[in-house]
Formats: structure tokens, sequence, C-alpha cells
């Protein structure tokens, strides 16, 4: 696959910021995440299925954590900081899946409509990691049903859970490309159990559309590990190298 020095449409900033991206997840993972459960704050049943609760409406504003259509955005420059590319309409595009923030509670799903996690959502993954794209990309953030943290301990019931938070993730995706992309390239950003779903949405379904894929910049996969992708997709060797 060919590479190319990113020069056009505003990619070059993009890869700048790619640095403070993982810088921060790394920061803000050190301060907000507990990610070992209390016993009493684990599911006590079986998965069902029954219990995932409403699968999201994607052409809802409500169930899109951050989109350039909210009235309200998470995402937020720093106090002081004048970003020159602000409201320039960027033909960029950034479809984050956020991490895991689900660590207490009896379901193996969340429910999609809890607004005090979906807060917490806003305030933790978007504010402090996809706002880092603010003001040099379009951020559409999905809410999903994301799996409960105790489903990396409990596979059985775990890898259930995951196939509900998966495919909202690909809905959401599905969506977005049918009625948001409008021809803008686009990178897929994920963290943790994010990073989790967004591998397997771009080995699924982005590298297997010609279109989707010839309009993907890059992927940027922090917090879990990433098992080889096809030679379509290599790893980056240098700050300069994008799809």
């Amino acid at each position: 696959m060919s590479r190319q020095i990113a020069k056009r449409n505003g990619v070059k900033y993009i890869i700048r910021y790619l640095f403070y991206f993982i810088l921060l997840i790394n920061i803000n993972s050190c301060k907000t995440y507990n990610i070992i459960p209390e016993k009493e704050d684990t599911p006590k049943h079986d998965f069902d299925i029954n219990l995932s609760g409403d699968t999201p409406n994607y052409s809802e504003i409500k169930y899109w954590v951050e989109h350039p259509g909210k009235e309200n955005h998470y995402a937020s420059l720093p106090k002081n900081y004048t970003d020159t590319l602000y409201n320039s309409n960027p033909k960029i595009d950034v479809f984050f899946v956020h991490p895991t923030l689900y660590t207490k509670g009896n379901r193996w799903n969340a429910d999609i409509n809890d607004k005090n996690l979906n807060r917490k959502i806003g305030n933790a993954a978007i504010k402090n990691q996809g706002s880092v794209f603010l003001g040099i990309a379009n951020i559409y953030a999905p809410h999903y049903r994301q799996m409960h943290i105790q489903s990396y301990y409990d596979l059985e019931n775990g890898l259930q859970a995951f196939e509900v938070a998966y495919s909202d993730v690909k809905n959401a995706f599905i969506y977005y490309w049918k009625n948001y992309n409008k021809g803008n390239k686009f990178i897929i950003a994920g963290h943790s159990q994010g990073t989790n779903h967004a591998e397997r949405l771009l080995k699924e379904v982005i590298l297997k559309n010609d279109s989707m894929k010839n309009q993907l910049i890059i992927s940027y996969l922090p917090g879990m590990p990433i098992i080889q992708f096809h030679e379509e997709l290599p790893p980056c060797n240098s700050p300069n190298e994008v799809n």
C-alpha cells in the first residue's frame, strides 16, 4: 500500500496532534480509571440478551456523545488556548470509540440511557481524550452499550457482552458513513475497549469496502494489544506516514 506524506486537507495537523492524543490518554488513564472492579460492583447473573437494554438509534443525536450537530459539546479547548483552525469546517472526520467507563453495575452491558454514565463518558473520555482532535477534524463519537469491565475477567459472559457492544459501534459507523461522511477522509481512533471494537470494525467492515478503505487516513488504537493487520494497513514507521 502506498504511503503519502500528510500535506493535504489538514492531514498534517492531525499527525502533529496524535502525539498529544496518546499523552493525554496515558495521563488521564492514571487519574480516572480503577480497572479492577470490586466484587460487589460486578454482575451477579449470567449474560442475558434481554437485559442488554434499548438498542441505540443513531439517527437521534442523543445517542452520540460527541457530534458536530450537538448543541452542547464535551470536547473543549484548554482555557485561554486559541486554535486558529477552530470552526474551519475541516474536511476530515474522526470516528472515536470511547474506553470502558462502565465499572459498577449488575448488567453485562451498560444502559444506553444512563444519564450519569453518559455524562461520565463525556467528561472523562471526550473532554480528556477525544477533544485533542477539536478544531482539526469533525468528531463523531457514539454512545454504545459498552460491556462491563468484568467482561475482561469472565470471558464466558464477557464475549457475549462484547458482541452487543460491538454491534452498536458497527451500526454507529455505518450510520455515520451513510449520513455524515459526505466524502470526507476519516480517522478511526479509540482507547481500551474502544480499541477492541475499532480493530474489529477495521478488519470486518472498513478494509473490506474499497470506498471506506480509500478514505481512511490512519487508525490510532492505543490501550490494547493489536493483532497484526493485513498488509493493506501496516503499522506506521514514521510520524508523517498515513494510509
